[in-house]
């Protein structure tokens, strides 16, 4: 039932909002039908794993030859996120440690915008772990407390 209240926003954008714009979507598939499949199966993961009963983050990340593109499910959010500076961090190092890559300078793409994670690397040892990227803002919020 709660997967089907994110669903439902998604299906109605896709079919109703999307259509009356030009395609602009960078991720194929695109981004509403990927949202789906992640939301699935980030629940199922949620439910796997359990044990974990402050949450998990979720990073789903596809390497290609010109390419990283990193989509994560963030706890709290119950939802996709635009962008996860520490998901984009660990799965740079998780990269380098697993061979898919030799750079010490690792760009992913994310759908609010490309991080960079510049790091040093001696032996098993990482350190002088940068993240950069665009800062934009997302939303605005008064927050009143009632004393």
């Amino acid at each position: 039932m709660i997967v089907k209240l994110f669903i439902i926003p998604i299906k109605f954008y896709r079919y109703f909002i999307s259509p009356l714009f030009p395609p602009s979507c960078r991720f194929q598939p695109t981004c509403s039908e990927y949202a789906i499949d992640i939301i699935k199966e980030s629940r199922a993961l949620k439910l796997k794993y359990s044990e974990y009963s402050q949450g998990l983050n979720i990073n789903f990340c596809e390497i290609s030859d010109s390419d990283i593109r990193l989509r994560t499910y963030e706890r709290g959010v119950e939802n996709e996120t635009l962008s996860c500076g520490t998901g984009a961090v660990a799965s740079a190092i998780f990269l380098k440690d697993s061979g898919f890559t030799d750079s010490n300078k690792i760009k992913i793409l994310m759908k609010g915008g490309t991080l960079c994670i510049n790091f040093r690397k001696e032996q098993t040892v990482y350190s002088e772990v940068w993240l950069s990227g665009a800062v934009n803002m997302v939303f605005k919020g008064v927050y009143n407390t009632f004393d």
